[in-house]
């Protein structure tokens, strides 16, 4: 099919003229007329909003057909930041090749960093201060690819746990993001940022509204199934202590995307935080996979073998904790979380506590029971 073609039958269909769909996207009717008369290639954020509004459901086909057919240098390169949050690997592959046959500097320095990142997320582990010095290394000549190398410097220290200097990256990103003009690229750069921002609020501040008002965000903006995974996941986890059956929802729609996309690392995770919650609120135990170790620690029998494990030492403190009413395993699972940098897991143990009359104080250097 011809997305022009198709675009123009979808626009003689729809209730809204044509004026009035340009005004509610935000450009002019003229742009809609060039495109889909064939006159002049418009601006990819364009058509991208285009096609979401009047065919969100053929966006993938109808998009493609677009990409297929793009001439225009940074046309090129919204495509590259489109394929990669829709997780099209082949389609971002061509689109890195494009970038290097052109023979224009900043389209290759675009696929360069995207082919990069395709292959970073295929390393199980890479080497940080290489990773961070390559990085520095870039010169980039344009502001959005600053900012994507600063995005990327950010996730590193995400990953690493240093929350404090990933949200000092983030506030600096967000201001470099409102001085890019394509509001593609600047919504999707967004979404990057809210990825991280949504673990942090969680983890780091214990910011339950926060978090759950950035995982809206990368729902509802539902620019790839990695957002949807981050968006559904820190969500089911902050209703972990609220509600089973909002927690439970949320972590089987992760659980479905993961499993399509075969993001299996995600996947079993998740299969276990659903096994996790389901003891938790006493529930069958009822996930697509289940681990040996929710097996074990749903009848504490053979558990001994996990408490090797570090990520494992609080979850079965805390559940020891919970079954037998013992304050010190609850106390100790409460203090395992914090050493692991996730102060939202530390607020269950706490719950656990407080409901059994503990009270915490605050201090000015920190709690104290």
């Amino acid at each position: 099919m011809d997305v022009r073609d198709q675009l123009k039958k979808l626009i003689d269909i729809n209730p809204l003229s044509q004026n009035e769909i340009a005004k509610k996207l935000g450009f002019s009717s003229g742009y809609i007329s060039k495109f889909i008369n064939k006159k002049q290639e418009i601006a990819f954020w364009m058509v991208y909003e285009l096609i979401c509004f009047l065919d969100s459901e053929n966006e993938e086909v109808l998009m493609k057909n677009f990409i297929d057919i793009i001439k225009r240098n940074e046309n090129i390169r919204a495509s590259l930041e489109y394929s990669h949050s829709k997780n099209y690997r082949e389609l971002t592959n061509m689109l890195i090749q494009r970038c290097f046959l052109v023979g224009n500097q900043e389209n290759e320095e675009w696929g360069f960093i995207y082919q990069w990142q395709l292959e970073s997320k295929k390393m199980v582990y890479y080497d940080e201060e290489s990773y961070l010095k390559n990085l520095k290394e870039l010169t980039p000549k344009t502001l959005e690819m600053k900012t994507l190398l600063m995005i990327l410097e950010m996730y590193c220290h995400f990953f690493k746990k240093r929350y404090e200097l990933a949200a000092y990256y983030v506030r600096n990103i967000n201001e470099l993001i409102l001085q890019i003009q394509d509001p593609f690229i600047s919504k999707s750069f967004k979404c990057r940022l809210n990825e991280a921002s949504a673990y942090i609020f969680l983890k780091k501040e214990n910011d339950i509204s926060n978090a759950r008002k950035i995982a809206d965000e990368l729902i509802n903006e539902n620019l790839g199934p990695n957002y949807l995974i981050t968006g559904y996941f820190v969500k089911g986890l902050s209703f972990f202590l609220e509600s089973y059956e909002l927690a439970s929802y949320c972590f089987e729609k992760v659980i479905e995307i993961s499993k399509k996309i075969q993001r299996t690392s995600t996947f079993e995770e998740t299969c276990e935080q659903l096994g996790l919650l389901q003891i938790f609120w006493g529930k069958p135990l009822n996930t697509e996979r289940k681990s040996c170790f929710i097996k074990a620690l749903a009848n504490l029998k053979k558990i001994d073998q996990f408490k090797s494990e570090s990520k494992y030492v609080p979850l079965i403190l805390l559940f020891e904790g919970k079954r037998k009413k013992d304050k010190e395993k609850l106390l100790l699972a409460m203090h395992y979380f914090y050493v692991q940098k996730d102060n939202f897991r530390a607020s269950i143990p706490k719950y656990l506590l407080e409901k059994q009359g503990i009270r915490f104080i605050e201090s000015e250097g920190g709690e104290y029971v």
